[in-house]
């Protein structure tokens, strides 16, 4: 065999390689998740909705009444939200990324705002986790909000928030939902909504799924 056809097999083989990449690469990327535009990776907790821990405050109402995740229409959107009364708790356990912000919006359920006569207030408490799968601190308080749609107009539409959630990163937390009736304790029609909670964090950071795994 001359030197010229040795040398065009080789040229051969080479195109074919760098056919054949070309044609992979795109499904490669696919089969890992993109971080967001932003550059940074998401947890979305509607996502882990049916992992998390709830529990009823009083045994007069069934699970279901209190706590649910469904998708409604707000502000002309779609979006996804954890529906709260106050006799309900909810509960997610999951080691927080390192330089993560927990974003939502929340709100009064629309039905509500021209019925709940003293509105609801809404908290947000972190409690860190123990080795051996115990709450190891008092919760602290990371976001506490009140509205009254009835009685003031201004509440009467979604507000988004921003929580820090530096301090906590790189450990295990349960990160702890839960409403309280308004100053006057009337308990009629307290619905709030979480709307589409997520945990965003830079990209490459192990994320470890929200919810409540086994207790060792």
């Amino acid at each position: 065999m001359s030197f010229s056809a040795t040398l065009n097999k080789k040229k051969l083989r080479q195109v074919l390689l760098l056919c054949v990449l070309a044609f992979l690469t795109p499904a490669l990327a696919c089969d890992s998740a993109p971080p967001t535009t932003t550059g940074r990776s998401v947890i979305r907790l509607t996502d882990s909705f049916k992992r998390a821990e709830k529990s009823v405050d009083s045994g007069r109402l069934p699970l279901e009444r209190v706590l649910g995740r469904s998708t409604k229409k707000l502000e002309g959107e779609d979006r996804p939200v954890i529906r709260q009364h106050p006799a309900g708790t909810l509960r997610y356990r999951l080691r927080i990324p390192r330089d993560a912000v927990l974003r939502f919006g929340y709100c009064m359920a629309p039905h509500t705002w021209k019925k709940s006569p003293d509105g609801i207030r809404f908290h947000l408490r972190a409690r860190r986790i123990g080795s051996r799968g115990s709450r190891a601190t008092k919760p602290m308080t990371l976001f506490s909000a009140a509205l009254d749609p009835m009685n003031r107009s201004a509440h009467r539409r979604v507000f988004e928030q921003r929580v820090d959630l530096a301090r906590l990163g790189g450990e295990m937390w349960e990160l702890v939902f839960n409403l309280s009736h308004g100053p006057d304790n009337n308990v009629n029609w307290d619905t709030g909504y979480w709307v589409d909670p997520r945990i965003e964090y830079p990209a490459g950071e192990i994320e470890v799924p929200a919810g409540n795994p086994a207790r060792p």
